[in-house]
């Protein structure tokens, strides 16, 4: 079957089967009501995000859409503690829906600079929508939404402001099928600790899309080059092939050391097999103010990096199927330190590569918007 296709039916099966409804808010909930409204009594949302885990309160299996209020939730959402026979009964969506209690803010997931993951996902399958992460921290490993299980799907997310030894904005390892990591924002994510190292989005074979998402600013505060930074690491095990992997449509802007982009195996050859299973990646666009070191690619091990300073040499290393129609051109965002959307003058707009599988950016906005899909995780509104 068309992989797009399997992907499109498996989630309109997803979403037929979702029956269950409950309702988290910090303003005015309570875990000892029953979550099944917006307000009320006893019968009102629950107080935190990760008590829709306590298998105490009927949500043992089942497909479960989670709305959340506007708010920051100090957590730490631990998606494994509910029991049920089969993985195709762990379907829970978390969706940061304000607008049902009549707000417009955002929902945040805040580690406070002191909690190692916002969520972690470690069981069955699960979804986020509309959901910021932000502070989490560890002196070992740290990130925003990991997961170690699949199917998984991160769209339209914020993640930002992750420290620690090993910080990550999203993390996805040794996950199978149609996972999906789309319109997504990831910046500031900084290896504040010595020997670390940092990255936007960290696949270890993964199976599945990373495409739309836009990453700036992956840095360490005491560089270790060859450490495994990256806008986006894809890692690679011989032990898990064949991958099936679209890495498309990406802006990655201003990460250190080892690059925009890192690819690398656990052995000298394999990588290239890897290449050939499937593997698609272009029409990304990685810059880097100064054009220095905009990727790596490792034929060795993890940790040999052989880096690249212009997209030419990244391009003629790499075989003829990959990152031919990629540039390294400055994305003129409105303000690359605030304001992560489009100039109308962008080399971004409508230069994309259409998808069906998703229809809307990080902000809902319909894509394409024009004749093109846009780079990165705003399809240009026109306003600027």
């Amino acid at each position: 079957m068309n992989k797009k296709l399997f992907c499109v039916l498996f989630l309109l099966v997803v979403n037929a089967c979702a029956q269950t409804v409950r309702y988290v808010s910090y303003n005015i909930g309570y875990d000892s009501n029953t979550g099944v409204n917006v307000t009320g009594i006893n019968t009102g949302p629950w107080a935190t995000i990760d008590y829709t885990q306590d298998g105490s309160n009927g949500l043992s299996s089942g497909y479960t859409n989670i709305y959340i209020d506007e708010g920051a939730y100090l957590e730490k959402i631990t998606v494994d503690t509910y029991s049920g026979g089969g993985s195709v009964n762990y379907w829970f969506t978390y969706i940061g829906a304000p607008e049902k209690w009549g707000n417009t803010g955002a929902v945040i997931i805040d580690g406070g600079a002191s909690r190692d993951y916002g969520f972690i996902v470690g069981k069955g399958s699960c979804a986020f929508f509309n959901l910021e992460v932000t502070g989490q921290y560890s002196a070992s490993i740290s990130a925003g939404i990991s997961f170690n299980a699949s199917p998984g799907r991160v769209e339209r997310c914020v993640i930002h402001n992750g420290t620690g030894k090993i910080p990550t904005g999203i993390w996805l390892t040794n996950v199978w099928g149609s996972n999906i990591v789309c319109n997504n924002l990831i910046y500031n994510i900084n290896a504040t600790v010595a020997g670390g190292y940092a990255q936007g989005i960290w696949l270890n074979n993964y199976v599945g899309r990373c495409e739309n998402n836009t990453i700036y600013n992956i840095t360490q505060n005491s560089p270790q080059a060859g450490r495994g930074d990256g806008g986006v690491k894809i890692y690679y095990a011989s032990a898990y092939s064949p991958l099936v992997l679209y890495v498309r449509n990406n802006i990655i802007t201003n990460c250190e050391i080892d690059g925009q982009i890192l690819i690398n195996s656990n052995s000298g050859t394999e990588i290239d097999a890897f290449f050939t299973e499937g593997f698609e990646m272009d029409n990304n666009n990685y810059f880097k103010d100064g054009q220095t070191n905009v990727g790596s690619y490792d034929k060795s091990n993890q940790h040999g990096v052989t880096s690249y300073t212009t997209l030419a040499n990244w391009q003629a290393a790499l075989p003829v199927v990959v990152d031919r129609n990629s540039t390294d051109i400055d994305p003129k965002f409105v303000d690359k330190n605030l304001n992560w959307k489009l100039l109308g003058n962008s080399p971004s707009i409508n230069t994309g590569i259409d998808t069906s599988v998703y229809v809307e950016d990080i902000d809902g906005i319909p894509r394409p918007k024009d004749n093109r899909w846009d780079k990165g995780a705003y399809e240009h509104d026109q306003v600027h």
